[in-house]
């Protein structure tokens, strides 16, 4: 008998025996459940040492369920009596696990296979006094590896995803598994995961390092200090699903409840698209930490606090009810604090198009921006409540966000108020305009600014323009395409005005058609006039034009019953219109109608230039003078024009601008200019014309040129220095004053000459000579030639000593 078993012993410890055994069995295996079951190799070691290399498991439908290389296991003290099987450890190396649904099945290869192993009365052929069935099978094992694995998942019942993670469809190599403390009681497995990782070669998903505690049975699975390296991210948490079986897992999103709390952790949103495609796009990078409660298509969140980008950081609460379909995933959030940037905003990424939010400047001027409030609906569809405080005053905002879906077009309707509002800052306007308080109802439509129309209607309380206080101004309008289209009211002490109409700043050049009416403008608070306290002006204005200064100035702007008010005085004109139109592609006319003058300029002309051509043009007479300010005349615009003023009712005129002067009525000036020909000409004329108490009659006025000379003729019959009067009846002047300069070489040769021949007294005068500039700062005055007659007596002067020199 001893040598018998002595025998069996060594039979059964013999390598070549074992694997005839296994093999012996596996093609009975094979037989009983009609596929294909193979063993390559068995050992077993005096220690219990199991070692199964080339094992191939066919499922029902002669597909391969499992493969692998290598498989090793160490059995322990185990006891069938007591139902129960102690593993050492479980390795598998290049192992290979194929899990199907195939079509029409409604469970997995893996199901079938395990029905049909149990399906037959075998287990009755073991005797009830060897095994008590009534006690649960518990294994345990101390530890568990795979390197190199790899796992597949087909469900032919559902259809493929395009993009992302596919529950149905999963490819998963290089599969590395390192797990210990790993024990079955009853349905529940625990164990330790030191080492995970893998790629799913479907979506091109992969994790490089996974680890942490483990509870997993039919209706749960338990994570603590879970710490996952996945694509972009870095997670820290602990979780629990909850789910009624494995194959809820099919239908992950709806029917795995989830309880979370995620510590300190990077997230890259777009690595979310790998379960949910749409955020793809989301090149977001966060770091979080928040408690969720749950299931990925409806869950709540606790303390979310996120930082991102240079600025962002958010602490709040968030609950979304959708996911993955991010376009119908309705969220509620709830806003402690929200810190953020234009900057940030304009990099965050999110499904949709466009991709990124393109905000003005006006929005960057803003700074950082502190909100709280809250938000809830789709997330281009919602409502939100929100005070923010920013770096350019603090707002409130009470808004929907609706989106078409036939269009994809935003719509936004709501109210805005603001406090201590920097408009100044934000339209890059603060020479003139300071801070504003605004209550505002808006509806609008467009994210991007090309696309953007804002309909406003409200109230601006208060603000500051050139350093006065305005109130209860009324805005009612419209914004769209950088054009403003509505109506504004103000009503002050300072000003009433009601304004309506366009301003358009779309284009390069800006455009007006508005009219507006003026009421008691008192223009020196307003700081329109800084000379005159007194000065009051109303007027109604009617605008149409394009233009940024004077050179590209198109259309007209026409002026009606102006009445100005200065000194106790009224000044009153009913109509006045300048009017700027092309005349070909270089040349343009600009005509000034009015009751106090009329004035046109024909010809090609731009303002900007204008007094640097004029210098050029001097220099050719007066280089010392002149030299330094000329720039290269081929750099220089053309100038050909003519020009016409005709003074009409002057005394207004020059009594408010010019209180020096008089000029009658009718006084004209005409001229022509050529940059090109270097010409320059000049006709005036006035028949009376009064400088600070110098009266001139009949004055006149010429000029004239040539390559070499420039010349100035004043004239005027009469130069009355001093009338006479009842009281004074001796009256000074001089009579046929005639005046010719002629500029040339850096010299001013003059030649003053009156006489008074119908006079009884002949009176006569003459003088002749010349400034010269040696420098800028240089110049000799010589008087070469006198001839004076003082009551027909001649008067000698030696001209020698006429030269006076300046510096």
């Amino acid at each position: 008998m001893f040598t018998l078993l002595l025998t069996l012993y060594v039979l059964f410890h013999n390598p070549d025996v074992q694997t005839y055994t296994a093999q012996i069995a596996a093609e009975y295996l094979s037989e009983e459940l009609a596929t294909d079951i193979r063993i390559k190799e068995l050992t077993v070691s005096a220690f219990f040492d199991i070692i199964l290399k080339g094992v191939d498991v066919k499922d029902l439908n002669h597909q391969t369920m499992l493969n692998a290389d290598r498989i090793q296991l160490n059995i322990q003290k185990s006891s069938l009596r007591r139902r129960n099987l102690n593993l050492n450890k479980i390795i598998l190396d290049a192992c290979t696990f194929n899990l199907a649904i195939y079509k029409n099945d409604s469970i997995s290869n893996l199901n079938t296979f395990l029905n049909a192993l149990y399906s037959s009365d075998r287990n009755d052929q073991i005797n009830d006094t060897i095994i008590n069935k009534n006690e649960p099978l518990q294994i345990s094992c101390s530890a568990f590896e795979i390197n190199n694995g790899s796992f597949s998942l087909v469900n032919e019942n559902k259809e493929r995803w395009p993009r992302a993670v596919d529950f149905d469809y999963m490819d998963i190599v290089n599969l590395d598994i390192d797990v210990d403390n790993l024990s079955l009681v009853d349905d529940s497995l625990v164990m330790r995961v030191n080492k995970l990782n893998l790629k799913e070669n479907g979506s091109g998903f992969y994790i490089d390092s996974f680890e942490g505690d483990f509870i997993v049975s039919k209706t749960i699975l338990d994570a603590k200090n879970l710490k996952i390296k996945v694509m972009d991210s870095k997670l820290d948490l602990d979780f629990n699903f909850k789910y009624n079986g494995f194959e809820d897992f099919n239908d992950f999103e709806e029917k795995i409840k989830i309880i979370a709390d995620i510590r300190p952790t990077r997230l890259n949103l777009a690595d979310i698209g790998y379960f949910a495609p749409e955020l793809f796009v989301m090149e977001d990078v966060f770091n979080f930490s928040v408690k969720v409660e749950g299931t990925v298509s409806d869950f709540k969140s606790k303390n979310l606090i996120f930082d991102y980008g240079e600025l962002t950081h958010f602490s709040g609460d968030v609950n979304m009810k959708g996911l993955p379909y991010i376009e119908k995933t309705l969220s509620y959030v709830k806003i402690r604090n929200l810190t953020t940037s234009a900057d940030d905003i304009e990099r965050f990424a999110i499904p949709g198009n466009p991709t990124f939010i393109d905000l003005s400047a006006e929005f960057s001027r803003l700074g950082k921006c502190e909100l709280i409030g809250s938000l809830e609906g789709v997330y281009n569809n919602f409502d939100a409540n929100l005070a923010m405080r920013s770096e350019a005053g603090n707002f409130f905002t009470d808004m929907k966000m609706t989106t078409n879906e036939s269009n994809k077009l935003t719509r936004y309707t709501g109210r805005l108020r603001s406090i201590h509002f920097d408009a100044g800052k934000i339209f890059d306007a603060e020479h003139f305009l300071g801070k504003m308080d605004m209550d505002i109802d808006f509806d609008g439509s467009g994210l991007i600014k090309k696309d953007i129309v804002l309909l406003m209607n409200g109230v601006v309380d208060s603000l500051d323009f050139k350093g006065n206080i305005y109130n209860q101004m009324k805005v009612n309008g419209r914004l769209f395409d950088d054009k403003f289209s509505g109506n504004l009211n103000i009503v002050d002490d300072n000003i009433s005005l009601n304004f309506d109409g366009l301003l358009d700043y779309s284009a390069e050049i800006p455009a007006y058609d508005f009219k507006a009416n003026v009421r008691n403008a008192k223009l020196f608070n307003l700081k329109l006039s800084g000379y005159n306290p007194t000065a009051v002006l109303s007027t109604n204005l009617n605008i149409n034009f394009s233009g940024s200064d004077p050179d590209n100035y198109i259309g007209f702007i026409q002026i009606d019953s102006t009445n100005y008010h200065q000194d106790g005085k009224d000044y009153y004109t009913q109509q006045i219109i300048l009017d700027a139109k092309k005349i070909s592609a270089n040349s343009k006319q600009m005509t000034l109608k009015s009751d106090y003058v009329d004035a046109d300029l024909t010809g090609e002309f731009l303002f900007k230039g204008l007094v640097q051509s004029v210098n050029n043009h001097l220099a050719l007479y007066m280089p010392v003078l002149f030299s330094d300010s000329t720039l290269v005349s081929d750099s220089m615009p053309s100038q050909k024009f003519e020009f016409n003023i005709d003074l009409k009712k002057s005394a207004d005129l020059t009594e408010i601008f010019f209180p020096d002067w008089q000029i009658s009525p009718n006084s004209k000036v005409h001229g022509l200019y050529n940059s090109e020909e270097n010409s320059i000409h000049i006709e005036a004329d006035a028949d009376h014309l009064v400088y600070k108490g110098i009266h001139f009659e009949k004055w006149y006025a010429k000029t004239n040129n040539d390559e070499d000379s420039f010349q100035i003729l004043l004239g005027s019959n009469d130069m009355v220095f001093k009338k006479a009067s009842e009281d004074d009846t001796v009256a000074l002047g001089l009579e046929n004053l005639y005046v010719l300069a002629t500029i040339q070489h850096d010299s001013i040769d003059y030649r003053l000459r009156w006489d008074d021949y119908e006079a009884s007294d002949e009176n006569i005068g003459y003088l002749a000579g010349y400034l010269k500039y040696i420098s800028p700062k240089k110049s000799h005055l010589k008087v070469y030639r006198t001839n004076f007659l003082v009551n027909n007596v001649a008067l000698n002067f030696d001209e020698n000593k006429f030269i006076v020199s300046f510096l």
